[in-house]
């Protein structure tokens, strides 16, 4: 399916993630003019986010924005709340799709070789809390900008996340996410798989993206 640029190429995607101390804001077009921009601001994100985000958009308006995605976790409580509650409220409003990503889902397209062809399983985790770990498996297809769960999000004891790994076949790569992405590999892949879902005519109603707290 190839993408319409003529009928797009004035619009922005519009990435959020507040799921870490960190704020990451991007913004790109179809045709990979991106930008982004990202502030380590902790419990300040709650009173920052709004005015941060105004800035951010100038000089593009609201009306230039086609879709909003924003990581829905797991990570920080608070932070996954205000993301999510900002992301749909504005989705609301500007009655555009909302696309929800989890962190480990864009942990695994961070970790895969752009240079694949062939689709690329990664198992995920990320340190949760009493000794536990949040742990996904994801199939990500680099050429068509896709990444689909063959494990759902889930929190698990460390054992039993090393049970599912060792007894799912095909799994091409092991890793423990950091609970932040590099700010510029993180836009990136919000506005790619964005941009893909779009293309795939994807459009979800703002009320089915739910935070994923674990």
């Amino acid at each position: 399916m190839t993408l319409n640029l003529d009928s797009v190429q004035h619009s922005y995607g519009l990435g959020l993630d507040t799921t870490t101390a960190a704020l990451t804001l991007a913004l790109g077009q179809p045709s990979g003019s991106n930008r982004y921009q990202s502030w380590f601001l902790e419990r300040a994100i709650s009173t920052q986010l709004h005015p941060l985000l105004q800035d951010f958009m100038v000089p593009q308006r609201w009306a230039d924005l086609a879709w909003i995605a924003v990581l829905k976790g797991p990570g920080s409580f608070t932070g996954i709340r205000i993301g999510a509650v900002t992301a749909r409220t504005l989705a609301q409003q500007l009655h555009l799709p909302l696309y929800g990503f989890s962190n480990l889902a864009i942990a695994a397209w961070v970790a895969t070789n752009p240079h694949h062809a062939k689709t690329w399983t990664v198992a995920v985790s990320q340190a949760g809390q009493q000794g536990n770990v949040y742990g996904a498996i994801y199939k990500v297809q680099v050429a068509e900008g896709l990444v689909s769960a063959v494990c759902a999000d889930q929190l698990l004891s460390e054992q039993a996340w090393n049970q599912l790994v060792s007894s799912t076949s095909g799994i091409d790569q092991v890793i423990q996410s950091e609970n932040a992405i590099d700010p510029q590999q993180l836009a990136n892949a919000v506005l790619t798989l964005g941009w893909n879902a779009w293309q795939n005519g994807e459009r979800p109603h703002w009320d089915n993206v739910l935070p994923y707290y674990g």
